[in-house]
C-alpha cells in the first residue's frame, strides 16, 4: 500500500467580491417561539398626573387623649358684685345691758269701753207675809160633770104564757151517705240499704216487710220492688214516716229530696229538700213528716226521693244491744175519715 505525506496548509487567499444577492425565496414557516427574554430595566418615571376631585369627608375619627394642661392666663378683670345673700341665723344673744334710768310717766290714756254686766246676785231672804186681804166675789158656775153609771137592774117580771105550737115544717132532702167503717190501716218497714241509682233521678222508697196490716197493702212495681202503698177502701188517709239518712264516703255536702206521688204522679206542694253535711260517720239525719190525702179504693202512694250525689243512702243497721234493728224505712197508712 502506497502512502504519501501532507504538507503545511498555504496561507489564505484574498476573499472574493461578493456576488449579486439572489431572488429573495418564499418565507418559511414562523419558527417555534424563543424562550423569554429577561426583564428590561424600569423606564424613567413619567410625569405626575392631575390632583383628582377631594373625596368624601371620612367619619370623625375617636377623639385624642387629652393634651397637658396649658399654663394658667392671667388674672381678668373682677367682675360686678352679686346681689345680697339671704341673711344668716341670729347669732347668739349677747349679755344684757344695764337697767337705764326710769323715764318720765307718760300722759294719762282715754278711758276704755264699759264692761259688761256682771252675774245677778243670789236672791235675798224672804220678807215676812203681809196681811189677808178682802175676800172675792164668787166666781162663775163651772161645766156640768159627766153622768153618774147606771144603776143595778130592776127584778125580772114574771114569765107570760107558752103559746101554741106552730105547723110542722117539710122534711129536707137527706144528705149523703157517710163512711160507716173507719180503722183501715197498715204498717210496713224496709230491712235493706237504699242506694239511688242515678243522680237527680227519682225512684221511690221500698218497704219489703209489713207489720199491721187492714185493708192497706205493699204492691210490687213496673221493676218488681216493693213500693206501692195501695188501699181497698176509699178515704182520708193519713201517711207517716221516718227515713234514716246517711252516707257511705265523702264529707262534702249533700242534697236529698222526699215527696208523695199517688198513681204515679206527683203530688204538688209536698216535696221537702235536706242536706247533709259530713263525713260517713258524722252525716246522720232522719227524715219525719206526715200527709192527708183523699184516696179511692185501688189507688197506691209511693214515697219518692232524688239525692245530688250517689253517696247518700237511706241506711239500715243491725241490732246493738239493748236497742234493736234500725229499719232504713218505717211508714204508717192509717184511715181517719
Amino acid at each position: 500500500m502506497t502512502s504519501s505525506l501532507k504538507g503545511y496548509a498555504g496561507a489564505p487567499g484574498i476573499s472574493g467580491a461578493t456576488g449579486p444577492s439572489g431572488v429573495k425565496g418564499d418565507t418559511g414557516p414562523q419558527g417555534d417561539i424563543g424562550p423569554k427574554g429577561e426583564i428590561g430595566l424600569q423606564g424613567p418615571v413619567g410625569p405626575q398626573g392631575a390632583t383628582g376631585a377631594t373625596g368624601p369627608q371620612g367619619a370623625t375619627g375617636p377623639q385624642g387623649p387629652v393634651g397637658p394642661q396649658g399654663a394658667t392666663g392671667a388674672t381678668g378683670p373682677q367682675g360686678a358684685t352679686g346681689p345680697q345673700g339671704p341673711v344668716g341665723p341670729q347669732g347668739v344673744k349677747g349679755d344684757e345691758g344695764s337697767k337705764g334710768e326710769t323715764g318720765m310717766q307718760g300722759p294719762v290714756g282715754p278711758q276704755g269701753p264699759t264692761g259688761a254686766t256682771g252675774l245677778q246676785g243670789a236672791p235675798g231672804p224672804q220678807g215676812s207675809t203681809g196681811a189677808t186681804g178682802g175676800t172675792g166675789g164668787t166666781g162663775a158656775t163651772g161645766a156640768t160633770g159627766p153622768q153618774g153609771s147606771t144603776g143595778p137592774a130592776g127584778a125580772t117580771g114574771a114569765t107570760g104564757a107558752t103559746g101554741a105550737t106552730g105547723a110542722t115544717g117539710a122534711t129536707g132532702p137527706q144528705g149523703p151517705a157517710g163512711i160507716t167503717t173507719l180503722g183501715y190501716y197498715g204498717s210496713f218497714y224496709d230491712t235493706t240499704t237504699q242506694v239511688a241509682t242515678a243522680l237527680n233521678t227519682a225512684r221511690a222508697m221500698q218497704l219489703n216487710s209489713t207489720d199491721l196490716t187492714n185493708g192497706v197493702t205493699v204492691v210490687n212495681d213496673d221493676d218488681n220492688r216493693p213500693t206501692k202503698i195501695t188501699v181497698a177502701n176509699a178515704g182520708i188517709y193519713n201517711l207517716q214516716f221516718s227515713a234514716q239518712l246517711s252516707r257511705n264516703a265523702g264529707n262534702n255536702s249533700v242534697v236529698i229530696n222526699i215527696w208523695l206521688a199517688e198513681d204515679g204522679l206527683a203530688l204538688p206542694h209536698t216535696n221537702t229538700r235536706l242536706t247533709l253535711t259530713g263525713t260517713a260517720d258524722a252525716a246522720k239525719a232522719v227524715a219525719a213528716w206526715n200527709f192527708f190525702v183523699t184516696m179511692n179504693a185501688g189507688q197506691f202512694l209511693q214515697l219518692m226521693w232524688t239525692v245530688s250525689d250517689l253517696d247518700l243512702i237511706i241506711e239500715s243497721f243491725a241490732a246493738a244491744a239493748p236497742a234493736p234493728e234500725v229499719p232504713s224505712l218505717i211508714l204508717t197508712l192509717s184511715q181517719v175519715g
